[in-house]
């Protein structure tokens, strides 16, 4: 019986020692407060969904936040960008299929050629005509972003703007 009890013990203890070197989040009100993962604190995000597909693509390609030249979030539940400012180096973006309505940041994102914001809920897309390396923009399932945004912007992008229905 003695026995019995140590070999537990042990198991417990080791297990225990273990699980100190995991690394692991911390998160309060789904706002990460403790992250040790290389790269995690450089940028914080208010968006969770957002947070997470960075961190998630920083582990990935083993690059630092400000190297990433590709992030795709598409069903991440994503509905603020407000640091995407910070992906410096960012040149194609997918962010479709989430529920983002305002994408003002992204006349941050000085690299950017490819935008993916299909089956979001946008209502205006005149900061991608600010974007003067933007080439290519894919914006269908929006049907509430204004007929003469889209029109502006098939000006300059023609055959490499897919949009959908427009209001």
């Amino acid at each position: 019986m003695m026995s019995i009890v140590k070999t537990i013990s042990l198991v417990l203890l080791t297990a225990s020692v273990a699980a100190c070197g995991q690394k692991y989040t911390v998160s309060v009100n789904n706002q990460s407060v403790y992250d040790p993962r290389p790269n995690q604190t450089q940028v914080r995000f208010s968006d969770t969904g957002l947070q997470a597909c960075v961190n998630l693509a920083i582990q990935q390609t083993g690059l630092a936040v400000e190297e990433l030249k590709v992030l795709s979030c598409p069903q991440w539940e994503i509905e603020q960008i407000e640091s995407i400012g910070a992906l410096r180096s960012l040149q194609f973006l997918d962010l479709s299929n989430n529920a983002i309505t305002s994408i003002a940041p992204v006349v941050r994102l000085r690299n950017l050629s490819s935008i993916t914001l299909s089956n979001n809920k946008l209502r205006d897309i005149s900061p991608l005509e600010r974007v003067a390396t933007l080439n290519f923009a894919t914006l269908s399932g929006n049907p509430n972003i204004p007929c003469e945004q889209i029109d502006k912007l098939r000006q300059r992008l023609a055959n490499n703007l897919i949009s959908g229905e427009c209001s």
